[in-house]
């Protein structure tokens, strides 16, 4: 019993660390994660300051983007990445409701296409857990 409590303990941390990373210290006032938004304070203090305005059409300076996911892409839809981490960059990023295709073009959530090599992933097996 002991062991099975230590792999679910594990499971949950390693879970809340990639995919959760809530950050209460600096949260927003709609109490949502800061993941990607330059919620940790050390960040606060270096801020760089942007170098361009964004050209493209829908897209939108950001600061502290995250090194790790950064701009959504249409792949998002069907494919996860692993948790959001902020490095405090300003890049370029697709508005609300806009993805970046593979051309680098933001287009609305309706228009990005299916990678014709997707193959939907099983479910995760839980079974360790019962």
């Amino acid at each position: 019993m002991s062991v099975r409590l230590l792999v679910l303990v594990a499971v949950i941390v390693s879970w809340h660390s990639v995919s959760g990373q809530l950050k209460h210290v600096g949260s927003s006032p709609d109490k949502r994660p800061l993941i990607g938004k330059g919620g940790h304070q050390h960040h606060d203090k270096h801020r760089p300051k942007p170098q361009h305005k964004c050209t493209g059409k829908h897209e939108k300076v950001r600061q502290c983007v995250s090194g790790v996911c950064g701009d959504k892409i249409c792949q998002d839809l069907w494919y996860r990445r692993p948790g959001c981490v902020s490095n405090c960059k300003y890049e370029c990023v697709c508005g609300k409701g806009y993805y970046r295709d593979d051309r680098g073009v933001c287009i609305l959530r309706l228009r990005c296409r299916k990678p014709s090599n997707f193959v939907k992933p099983p479910p995760p097996n839980l079974k360790f857990l019962h």
